[in-house]
């Protein structure tokens, strides 16, 4: 079986995976001609690609991580990612390394005839290698959480069914589909079907991502596991969870309470409580933007009297006196709330939140 594959597969790829995901270069990072790449260019090129030497490729739209469209081409074999620059004759160049074009060390051109792409055209070295879109099955679906809708795609290895499946869950911020793709669609080539949703509040998803507590996470967690259940091409003594980073903190709570998971990945998931992780990636964060220590340790002190009132409802009034007593300092200027909520606002919701920070 195909299944057997991806062990050693993801292991070999898993560098590059950690790269795409944690190494976010800055927007500006991708040089470009004038030429315009629109989102709907991206979307066409972005998926998983066989070279006729055997090399699976993903290309990744990370445009949620830069604000705008931007392909990075992750070699699962090697562990090879490259930025891909736009050029105006059509082609796409590879830099030295990852959002580095010192010197280019390959270039890529799409079929873009028909649309998404089906085909493209790899040089290096003076080789020309053709490749090829893989062949998975892609599905647009809608799914009910309560009163939210989550957008996402569920993707069918080629190939008869019925297949295992899995729910991927994101981690932390604004994330839609796009980023989990890029393991999605690797998995789904070795024979495991997979749903992945835009993040409530998201894409195309309603609701809010920046409040939603672990409890509310878990339920759309559910919402999509039921939906695998129902699909005749999903084995449904076969369904599991991939919980990435935050998700992390969710995946398992599901498993728990729900005996039909029958197996669980968890990616670079915290071991500490999210209380005591949250201060710590806040004081690194300021740090590396070179905030005065001062104003470093005002914002960390702001984010645990959040965490402490989301668990005790207690001491509100000193809360807000030190969100209002930063009013003019640098650490309430780039703090990601901007408005502190009331004392008896859904934000805190009826058990442990998340307290939302980011760079």
């Amino acid at each position: 079986m195909r299944v057997s594959r991806v062990p050693g597969v993801l292991r070999s790829g898993f560098c590059a995976v950690v790269a795409v995901l944690l190494a976010i270069a800055p927007a500006g990072a991708q040089q470009r001609d004038t030429v315009a790449f629109p989102p709907a260019r991206a979307d066409a090129l972005a998926g998983l690609w066989i070279l006729e030497d055997g090399r699976l490729v993903h290309v990744t739209d990370l445009r949620d991580q830069m604000g705008e469209p931007a392909l990075s081409a992750t070699e699962f074999a090697s562990g090879r990612a490259r930025a891909l620059f736009p050029r105006k004759e059509g082609w796409f160049d590879a830099g030295n390394a990852w959002f580095r074009w010192d010197s280019i060390e390959y270039r890529v051109r799409f079929d873009e005839t028909l649309q998404p792409a089906r085909a493209l055209t790899w040089e290096e070295e003076g080789r020309v290698l053709a490749g090829r879109r893989a062949p998975l099955v892609e599905r647009e679906v809608s799914i009910r959480s309560g009163d939210v809708l989550l957008a996402g795609t569920l993707v069918l290895p080629p190939g008869p069914g019925p297949y295992p499946a899995l729910v991927m869950v994101p981690g932390s911020g604004p994330e839609t589909r796009r980023i989990p793709r890029q393991v999605g669609d690797l998995l789904a080539y070795n024979g495991i079907a997979v749903l992945v949703t835009d993040k409530r509040g998201t894409g195309n998803s309603t609701g809010a991502w920046n409040g939603l507590s672990h409890a509310d996470w878990a339920g759309d967690v559910e919402a999509q596991l039921d939906f695998l259940r129902a699909q005749p091409e999903i084995a449904p003594d076969r369904i599991g969870l991939w919980g990435n980073s935050e998700g992390g903190y969710v995946v398992p709570v599901v498993a728990a309470r729900r005996p039909d998971v029958r197996f669980l990945v968890c990616r670079v998931c915290a071991a500490l409580p999210q209380g005591e992780v949250i201060p710590d990636i806040e004081t690194g964060a300021r740090r590396r933007r070179g905030m005065a220590e001062a104003e470093v340790v005002a914002a960390v002190e702001m984010v645990e009297r959040m965490i402490r009132y989301a668990l005790t409802r207690a001491a509100y009034d000193r809360l807000a006196a030190h969100f209002e007593s930063g009013a003019e300092r640098p650490w309430r200027a780039s703090f990601p709330v901007r408005q502190l909520p009331p004392a008896d606002a859904h934000y805190w919701g009826s058990s442990p939140v998340c307290v939302r920070v980011s760079e």
